[in-house]
């Protein structure tokens, strides 16, 4: 393995995506305050693992970077945070969350879309498709799902509410998480395979 600490960090990232996607699931089955905040800490928490395994990607690619595994170990410990002070004092969870994603969101967006011009330079453009992609989905995300977005706005219909919910809320997250998934796996595919080529020759 050419990055081990770089396809661990995106497999874990992975791993915090689908948990964060059951902790929906568990906000559609029940009811009550516990499964929107797991998903709030979800979010932050694959926040944080997205940005761990960019970081070690820009390490990868010799940009300027963090050392790898002090940036596994930051969001390990950022991640305990997230998902343990608010047990302990839950005042601090919509702080803590936002913090996160103010902290988080620039820079994923920063790199993946420093990254995705560089693979289309390179005549790939793939990577730049999919960026561009997850910025559709973020500004639609923001615009129409969510307690900020169009969807509050349905309240009164409950019929309407349902298939908005179902339709337009989880194709909009679909196209901003569909295309941050698959990007973050074709760059990483598009740093590793040279070195993974020029070794066999």
């Amino acid at each position: 393995d050419e990055a081990p600490v770089l396809h661990r960090a995106l497999l874990v990232w992975l791993l915090s995506l689908t948990v964060l996607f059951c902790t929906n699931l568990g906000q559609h089955a029940t009811t009550g305050e516990l499964w929107p905040r797991l998903h709030e800490a979800g979010g932050a928490v694959q926040g944080l693992w997205n940005a761990c395994q960019l970081n070690a990607l820009r390490r990868h690619l010799s940009y300027p970077s963090v050392d790898e595994r002090l940036g596994v170990a930051a969001a390990a410990l950022a991640s305990a945070v997230v998902v343990c002070a608010p047990l302990l004092r839950p005042h601090l969870h919509d702080p803590i969350c936002g913090a996160v994603t103010a902290l988080t969101v620039p820079f994923i967006v920063g790199t993946m879309g420093v990254l995705s011009r560089r693979a289309a330079s390179g005549g790939d453009d793939r990577a730049w498709w999919l960026f561009k992609r997850s910025c559709i989905g973020l500004v639609l995300v923001g615009a129409l799902t969510g307690p900020h977005g169009l969807e509050r706005r349905m309240c009164g219909f409950a019929v309407l509410r349902v298939a908005y919910h179902a339709l337009i809320d989880h194709a909009c997250i679909w196209c901003l998480f569909g295309g941050v998934g698959q990007n973050a796996v074709h760059l990483v595919d598009l740093a590793v395979r040279p070195k993974q080529r020029a070794r066999c020759e």
